[in-house]
């Protein structure tokens, strides 16, 4: 089975931060300019970065069978974090309902 061109940089994580950013491909730590398996890394974003082999823009990402532009639910549609929960009904021994929180 061959290996996808793409296959043979793996992002491993990012760095970014005001001062810095960093990548790890391939198990090497690298800064923008930084060369790996025959590419030079021309941009650090979060999740992803550019390569360029031989003329050619190549983007590897951190998780690449994540779609990371999906949509968010809308908050209207989300479950209420701090909502009260149903109380349970139990049978007493003289076989009415009762409260369990009692």
């Amino acid at each position: 089975m061959g290996r996808s061109r793409d296959a043979e940089w793996v992002l491993q994580s990012v760095l970014l931060s005001p001062e810095r950013r960093y990548a790890i491909i391939n198990g090497e730590v690298l800064a923008l300019g930084g060369s790996v398996a025959g590419a030079e890394l021309v941009a650090i974003r979060e999740g992803e970065v550019t390569l360029r082999s031989g003329g050619v823009l190549r983007t590897v990402r951190l998780f690449p069978d994540v779609d990371m532009r999906s949509e968010a639910v809308p908050r209207s549609q989300q479950p209420e974090q701090n909502a009260p929960k149903p109380r349970a009904k139990v049978k007493s021994r003289a076989g009415a309902a009762d409260d369990a929180t009692r």
